[in-house]
């Protein structure tokens, strides 16, 4: 509800933990050597990552995010790139693993 009322009183809402990283970056000059890739992903590519590690296929993420099927598949091709990984699998499979590892299945 902030972020609805913040965007409708024509401001700018920033989730806190993105409010963090931003700040962090900004302190440090930019992403620090040896941090983890997934210190740079956005949220909504941190949600992707997440419903990706439930077992939740590309329409099943953008009919739970109220987003394109396409918008989905960007958000895939984002996230291996920035985590370096060469397929989609290999992006489920890191997925799995770190839903599983945080506790959320």
């Amino acid at each position: 509800m902030q972020a609805i009322r913040t965007v409708a009183g024509g401001g700018t809402f920033v989730s806190p933990a993105m409010s963090s990283r931003l700040v962090q970056r900004a302190v440090s000059g930019g992403t620090p050597r040896g941090s983890s890739p997934l210190e740079s992903l956005s949220d909504r590519e941190l949600q992707v990552l997440e419903l990706l590690g439930r077992g939740f296929g590309t329409r099943e993420i953008a009919e739970q995010l109220h987003i394109s099927v396409k918008t989905v598949e960007s958000y895939r091709a984002r996230l291996k790139e920035k985590i370096n990984l060469r397929s989609g699998a290999e992006l489920v499979r890191f997925a799995v693993r770190w839903t599983e590892s945080r506790g959320d299945r």
